[in-house]
């Protein structure tokens, strides 16, 4: 048998007596974006060879990463995942080598509809490690796209931007844990 908890519930005392037949369909997530094959070789390749800045947004959070001339892919990773004001974004290279190359990849843990990962520059040569192009390169390819969850109240579909619904029940807070079963 199947052990695994799919929702969590919080009653508040104010909550009146029911019984409920709860499915959740899906999960909130955040949005993932990679570099183009072939943008880089490798973790050591020069991201620009001129000074500029990278804005992260997603939702109604920000923050900014300067670029310096010569940095590497994994030194912009470290930078990134190192900041003090990073609001969730997750920056990770996948060496695949061959013809995909070394891929830049950015995970975002803003999730809901409307709040994927927009990453900016002011500087042409940062297109490929941005999903906004400056000037007239390829930017990054969006994987997974921010999504709300998504559950099932007696046949009623409710919907939120993260995996707690607040009230979905008037005064009982459901947090989903994992898609159940068909």
């Amino acid at each position: 048998t199947d052990n695994k908890n799919y929702i969590e519930a919080t009653v508040s005392n104010r909550a009146a007596a029911g019984s409920f037949d709860i499915k959740v369909n899906s999960l909130a997530s955040g949005s993932r974006f990679e570099t183009q094959d072939m943008a880089f070789t490798s973790a050591t390749d020069v991201v620009s060879t001129t000074d500029g800045t990278l804005s992260f947004t997603a939702g109604d959070k920000t923050f900014d990463i300067d670029v310096t001339a010569g940095m590497t892919l994994n030194e912009l990773r470290r930078k990134v995942n190192d900041s003090s004001d990073n609001f969730g974004v997750n920056v990770n290279i996948v060496n695949a080598g061959g013809s995909v190359g070394s891929k830049l990849v950015f995970t975002s843990d803003i999730t809901g509809e409307g709040n994927d990962l927009v990453v900016s520059n002011n500087n042409a040569e940062l297109d490929r490690i941005s999903t906004v192009p400056t000037g007239a390169a390829q930017v990054m390819e969006q994987k997974q796209t921010a999504k709300n969850a998504v559950i099932e109240i007696d046949g009623i579909l409710a919907t939120s931007s993260s995996n707690t619904f607040k009230n979905a029940i008037q005064d009982i807070d459901i947090t989903v844990k994992a898609i159940t079963p068909e």
